[in-house]
């Protein structure tokens, strides 16, 4: 059987290269069962716009730029 992978891509003011490293993941022979990406407020983008494309297929975990001290999902 094959073994279960998880991918978790890290990003802050990256949009190009997020989804650079994103087709990366899904371009594996292996295919991860879930793919998590995880930004840390980020203001020169919405990370949640940029993932719109990929909305199913990953998990995105970012915080709030209004309120840094606030984790949304």
């Amino acid at each position: 059987s094959a073994p279960k992978i998880s991918a978790i891509v890290a990003s802050y003011n990256r949009a190009d290269s997020l989804m650079i490293a994103l087709e990366s993941v899904f371009a594996q022979t292996l295919q991860p069962v879930e793919v998590f990406v995880v930004d840390d407020c980020s203001p020169k983008f919405d990370i949640f716009e940029v993932m719109r494309p990929l909305e199913g297929r990953v998990k995105v975990n970012g915080q709030a730029v209004e309120n840094p001290d606030a984790w949304v999902d």
